[in-house]
């Protein structure tokens, strides 16, 4: 599913200003850490919702670079949550690659930014999650801001 083409009258709109979201989707809406930790039934389809973390662990990312951000999803195993703090950080044309299961949280949508700073080919996104092992991709807290290049076709979220 690819979130970032909504209507082309947004696209300036989601690059400017970042994407903003609590995003939940793909599958996994049968395992029960899941659905206590995002408070969804099923999420079949994609979803906002407001998360709540309580027992799954996490991970944190030292910084928000990609470096940083790419060897903590790394680390961390299904039903973590990869904590990213505070912090303005431009991946050039970096695609960060996270299975699902692993669960991505900023340090708020106007504190937790991450810039794409390079032209990049069609398909290329900031974020793209894996959702092949039926799992659950949750992205929260993170503000994803494009080039605001429609040439490029930018993208930020891929699922």
């Amino acid at each position: 599913m690819n979130i970032s083409n909504f209507d082309t009258r947004w696209a300036q709109v989601c690059s400017a200003a970042g994407l903003a979201l609590t995003l939940t989707a793909c599958g996994g809406g049968s395992d029960p850490a899941t659905s206590a930790r995002t408070g969804m039934v099923s999420s079949s389809a994609l979803t906002t919702s407001t998360t709540t973390t309580s027992t799954s662990s996490t991970v944190a990312a030292r910084s928000c670079s990609y470096t940083d951000v790419s060897a903590a999803v790394q680390s961390a195993v299904s039903g973590q949550t990869v904590t990213i703090p505070a912090g303005d950080c431009s991946w050039g044309a970096n695609q960060l690659a996270v299975p699902g299961g692993v669960y991505l949280q900023g340090a708020g949508a106007d504190s937790t930014i991450i810039r794409r700073s390079a032209n990049v080919t069609r398909g290329t996104y900031l974020i793209a999650y894996s959702c092949g092992n039926g799992k659950v991709a949750d992205v929260s807290k993170i503000g994803l801001v494009g080039m605001a290049n429609g040439t490029i076709q930018d993208a930020g979220l891929g699922l």
